[in-house]
């Protein structure tokens, strides 16, 4: 039984399901799921006012070290939409990253997954053991946003 992990920051993107993400029966092909991670993850980091660009300008680069994805449910043509949730796990010397993909209406878990990025130089390849200052400020003040909203509930 699948249960949603434990995790630091939660992000939700809509995302429409195209017909050519589709196979021939109108059910998308099980690598696109892998694709719809990633735009949701790249949604995610420009929501958090760091996105690919700035990795890039400062010379990073964010390789997937880890990648998992398991199918709960056909995600159809007829669906239109997919609901994506990320979830910020970790964020040490790497990102740790959770997804769910729903159908839009929110009734069946179609696939869930996680993938693990460590942080490079973008032009040598060399592996940093921390992360970009900016992205770990903007994962902070991101996680202050949320406790202090709690705190006035």
């Amino acid at each position: 039984m699948y249960k949603t992990p434990s995790y630091l920051l939660k992000h939700e993107y809509l995302i429409p399901v195209s017909i050519h993400d589709t196979d021939a029966m109108g059910i998308v092909w099980h690598g696109n799921y892998i694709r719809y991670f990633e735009s949701a993850r790249e949604d995610f980091f420009k929501k958090l006012g760091y996105d690919y660009n700035a990795f890039y300008r400062e010379n990073f680069a964010m390789p997937v070290t880890e990648c998992r994805c398991c199918y709960r449910h056909p995600l159809k043509l007829t669906d239109q939409n997919a609901l994506i949730y990320v979830f910020l796990i970790s964020f040490d010397c790497k990102l740790e990253i959770s997804y769910e993909i729903y159908t839009a209406d929110h009734r069946h878990l179609c696939a869930y997954g996680h993938t693990q990025h460590v942080i490079t130089l973008n032009d040598s390849g060399e592996l940093l053991f921390e992360l970009p200052p900016k992205l770990t400020l903007a994962i902070r003040q991101a996680l202050q946003n949320i406790n202090s909203t709690k705190d006035q509930a």
